[in-house]
């Protein structure tokens, strides 16, 4: 995929259903019942470490279309780029987002309960994913004598050396076939658990106040115009006149959602219009609101509305 500079909202594969979730897989799309998957793109790795503490999730892969997520965390997650470079990263965690080219030790922090969107452009993908539920994590705080329940804040585009160091020692150690690299595992499990109750503390970034009426309404005319096309962050910015890391945050603090769901929502508003209004055939209205394919659009529109597209302009009205 040619890396033209920009980060484009919902240019990415159609959800996968929960049901078709293999052990271990990194979500790209998913509601409250479980996480779903990504497969790999071409030439990839995948590590899977189910510890009796955590589980650990090793990604590389190349990739060669944008990548989107859309899940929500069931364990304490942290996530962290053991080699990515170049490309753009978007994610976003209830108030709290981030817009950043990938470096090696970045860290996203996600609590339990939470959910996760992000979007990456680039070339490569190199990750590990560590999770451990909530109930483990307050075991382990309570053995120390720390408070519990844990509760930290959200952290992403997040530096911790200490982290880091450890969910790379423990990629080596999902790889490694030594006898004792589950005990150490289990160590260090445990180090990374009490880690996050001691330093993380709850608190997360204040809501940056909302856009201004004529900003809003700018922003809403740009997206009704492209709609059929792509649309980044980066052109949203311009027409709001701030960064993208300003505008992921005034965004949801006056549309009540990021520009990434706000962006899936217009698409499939039209094509719920198209659908009831003409006869155009299904692939079109795909590609008129600015989707893939009708396959993808089948599977938004089922997970909003409850049923597909063709369900629906079957429907009496």
């Amino acid at each position: 995929m040619q890396d033209d500079g920009r980060l484009h909202l919902l240019r990415a594969e159609a959800p996968v259903a929960p049901d078709a979730v293999r052990a271990g897989e990194i979500p790209n799309s998913c509601g409250v019942d479980g996480e779903c998957a990504v497969p790999l793109d071409g030439q990839g790795e995948e590590v899977v470490a189910d510890w009796p503490l955590a589980r650990l999730v090793i990604r590389r892969e190349a990739v060669d279309r944008e990548r989107s997520w859309n899940a929500v965390k069931r364990d304490h997650t942290v996530m962290v780029n053991l080699g990515s470079g170049g490309g753009r990263f978007a994610v976003e965690v209830g108030d709290v987002s981030a817009l950043y080219t990938p470096a090696p030790g970045d860290l996203s922090i996600l609590p339990a309960g939470r959910t996760f969107v992000g979007m990456f452009q680039g070339r490569t993908l190199d990750y590990a994913v560590w999770m451990m539920s909530a109930a483990t994590m307050d075991r382990l705080a309570a053995e120390a004598g720390l408070a519990v329940p844990v509760e930290f804040g959200v952290r992403l585009s997040h530096r911790d050396e200490f982290l880091y160091r450890a969910l790379e020692r423990l990629a080596a150690l999902a790889r490694s076939a030594d006898p004792a690299a589950a005990t150490v595992a289990d160590g260090l499990n445990r180090a990374v658990a009490l880690h996050l109750a001691t330093v993380y503390d709850g608190v997360a970034p204040a809501p940056t106040v909302g856009l201004p009426d004529e900003t809003a309404a700018a922003l809403i005319d740009y997206v009704e115009a492209r709609l059929s096309g792509k649309i980044s962050v980066e052109e949203l910015a311009a027409v709001a006149g701030l960064t993208p890391h300003t505008l992921l945050a005034t965004f949801r603090a006056r549309f009540g959602r990021s520009p990434l769901q706000y962006v899936i929502d217009q698409r499939l508003a039209r094509a719920r219009r198209l659908l009831a209004e003409t006869p155009r055939p299904i692939a079109e209205i795909a590609y008129e609101v600015g989707l893939s394919s009708q396959s993808h659009l089948t599977n938004l529109f089922r997970s909003r509305f409850g049923v597909t597209p063709a369900a629906f302009r079957r429907a009496p009205r």
